[in-house]
């Protein structure tokens, strides 16, 4: 009879971890961090906002702290857009005419980046050697 006892108190039963584990999940909601579209909460009491600056003069962004000129060389444009001078927007910086021939192309109303290895599956590189390139001494 004591061993029966003893199987009955370490069996947990199913019904009586779901409401524990769920208490967990919940005590631990406010310690995760937070983030949506104007603010990153670091800590509980610690939050950075989007366009907040630091000592530096420099704006958060979301992702990086940027200067006041990358703001407004950056400001709103969209990919394969041009500047004054014919150069593109590659979503980093302006190129050249045939920098953006050679990487991306239009179609279906957007820009798409060439996949550099799309015409290359199967094919082993060579450099410049043919298939039947024999050494003859």
């Amino acid at each position: 009879m004591f061993k029966s006892t003893m199987l009955k108190l370490s069996v947990v039963r199913p019904r009586r971890i779901r409401p524990l584990l769920l208490i967990t999940i919940l005590a631990w909601f406010p310690l995760i961090p937070m983030a949506n579209a104007e603010s990153i909460e670091l800590l509980p009491s610690i939050s950075l906002q989007i366009g907040e600056q630091d000592r530096s003069g420099n704006y958060w962004d979301g992702y990086d702290w940027r200067d006041r000129q990358w703001w407004q060389n950056h400001q709103g444009r969209d990919l394969g857009e041009r500047n004054s001078h014919g150069h593109y927007w590659d979503g980093h910086r302006w190129q050249d005419r045939g920098w953006w021939k050679k990487n991306y192309y239009y179609r279906e109303g957007r820009y798409w980046k060439y996949d550099k290895h799309h015409d290359n599956r199967g094919k082993k590189h060579h450099r410049g050697q043919g298939r039947d390139h024999h050494h003859h001494d």
